[in-house]
């Protein structure tokens, strides 16, 4: 290799989001091995969401959480907590989900 360094984090996601959304399919394409399907295919919002999860190794989420977590309302650990507590329970937390308590 050489060359090239590797891209940080920040840099990918800033690359992502600068992409339309033909070229998001095309990188969910080269991500995850196979087409967007369904409300991904043409949401350029749910396309980000994903791949953006995927590029910072995070679980899959609702996109309200995806949003409260770019906005800075949710840490990560929380996220990593509720994805967690879903895999246990077969739901999400309610109640207070969205505060960092």
């Amino acid at each position: 290799g050489g060359g090239a360094m590797a891209l940080s984090v920040g840099e990918k996601v800033a690359e992502l989001e600068a992409l339309d959304v033909e070229a998001l399919k095309d990188r969910y394409k080269a991500l995850f091995g196979k087409k967007p399907q369904g409300r991904l295919a043409w949401s350029r919002e749910n396309l980000l969401q994903r791949l953006e999860e995927k590029v910072l190794g995070l679980p899959e989420m609702p996109p309200d959480h995806f949003r409260a977590f770019r906005q800075g309302e949710i840490s990560e650990l929380v996220l990593r907590l509720r994805s967690e507590y879903r895999d246990v329970f077969g739901r999400l937390p309610n109640g207070a989900w969205a505060s960092d308590e």
